[in-house]
């Protein structure tokens, strides 16, 4: 089985995890799950401990564009953005389920203890969110932006203002141009 990111490198068995089995690259340091060993995985899980307390470890990552062919079914890989403070994709196999980690991703989703919800990230729900998620901070990004040091203020008076019971009246007092006259 060669790495799909070097197309060169031998995959040697690895075990990042008690009872979970992976391939890993040892040039460039991805990482290869496939399906059926993800799925022993979690059935060996401990129930009782999914709540793992998150490190504030960061680790570099450095996400490959490349597309990437599947190392169990040779189909084409599809990128699937993790989100939740994550910034990176993951390559996915929507036809047999095996999952590639580039250097590092794997342990940043354990990091943020969202390893145990991996099938999630490849759902509709998800990536909506995700998106959702982006187009928030991007916004954010905008305004502070654009009110520069008084964003601070606009945001509480905005939060104030989203629980108010009289907002409608607010706002047409605030848009009215002579409300005194």
């Amino acid at each position: 089985m060669k790495c799909p990111l070097c197309n060169t490198s031998v995959m040697v068995s690895c075990r990042p995890e008690e009872n979970l089995k992976m391939m890993e690259c040892k040039s460039c340091g991805g990482q290869w799950l496939s399906s059926q060993n993800f799925w022993k995985w979690v059935g060996s899980l401990d129930k009782s401990v999914q709540n793992e307390e998150i490190k504030a470890v960061e680790y570099e990552i450095r996400d490959s564009d490349n597309a990437k062919m599947c190392l169990d079914c040779g189909k084409i890989m599809i990128k699937y953005r993790v989100g939740h403070g994550l910034n990176y994709k993951l390559d996915h196999c929507n036809s047999c389920g095996g999952v590639w980690f580039d250097k590092n991703e794997w342990n940043a989703l354990k990091n943020k203890n969202l390893h145990r919800e991996l099938r999630s990230i490849f759902t509709r729900g998800w990536q909506a969110k995700v998106q959702s998620e982006e187009k928030t901070l991007l916004l954010e990004k905008h305004y502070k932006k654009r009110f520069g040091t008084d964003y601070e203020r606009i945001a509480d008076f905005k939060s104030w203002m989203d629980k108010h019971e009289l907002k409608a009246s607010v706002l047409a007092y605030l848009s009215d141009p002579r409300p005194f006259e």
